[in-house]
């Protein structure tokens, strides 16, 4: 077997063109070649490819390799915030969040730039919307992605929620797939209650507020009759509080 060297090194890369040729005439006999670094975008090939020189080649020979592209995957997790009543505080009292996983939530995938898709053979200008990625159970995905440069902007969503930031997607040549985690945070505002006689501030007033089957708690104002009710969740009806 014979061995190839381009400047004594025995890596050669193969620039933007896809072509190499060799600045040297080579020995007749078999040669290996192993890919050790794939484009970006393609698979790595699984195997070294042979190939041999003779002199009846004639001064040339070329050798034609093909990489399949990568396929890439974008998956979503998603939770949301959830109000489960007051809890009270020194001065009153404040909003009590959990968790769960939200339903009906809609994102979408663009263009971040100018891109041909080789995989779908279809061309993409900046801001193109690509797909759309539906969130149920908390979860969604989409699959057979060309590499390229995207973002991802959530554009249906319950609003009474801070809806995600945009985020730019970049995949890289070591993984196929993007994992993102998101929680939407309620949109929350404060409630204060003053107590006075027109004069004075009065200390001690007791209010009840309540919801039937979440929350019901008696505040009591304090020396400058002040009752704050922190972090409560804006609702779309302004008889949520009693």
């Amino acid at each position: 077997d014979c061995y190839l060297k381009e400047n004594n090194n025995e890596i050669i890369t193969i620039g933007e063109t896809g072509i190499y040729e060799s600045s040297f005439y080579l020995e007749e006999g078999k040669y290996h070649i192993e890919e050790v670094e794939a484009p970006i975008g393609y698979k790595k090939l699984t195997k070294p490819f042979t190939f041999n020189i003779y002199e009846y080649n004639g001064p040339s020979k070329d050798i034609i390799v093909y990489n399949n592209p990568e396929q890439y995957s974008i998956k979503i997790y998603k939770k949301g915030e959830i109000f489960t009543g007051f809890k009270e505080t020194e001065n009153g009292a404040e909003g009590i969040y959990t968790e769960a996983s939200m339903n009906d939530v809609v994102y979408g995938l663009y263009a971040s730039e100018d891109f041909y898709d080789f995989i779908n053979d279809k061309s993409y200008k900046k801001d193109d919307l690509i797909a759309e990625i539906n969130i149920n159970n908390g979860y969604g995905y989409i699959t057979g992605l060309s590499y390229g440069h995207y973002y991802i902007k959530e554009i249906k969503y319950d609003e009474l929620y801070i809806p995600t930031d945009i985020i730019k997607v970049q995949f890289e040549n070591d993984s196929s797939s993007i994992i993102y985690e998101f929680v939407n945070k309620l949109k929350k505002g404060n409630i204060i209650v003053q107590k006075s006689d027109n004069e004075n501030p009065l200390s001690g007033a007791i209010i009840n507020i309540s919801k039937e089957n979440q929350y019901n708690i008696n505040l009591v104002s304090n020396s400058d009759g002040y009752i704050k009710i922190n972090n409560t969740p804006i609702t779309e009806d302004r008889n949520d509080y009693y």
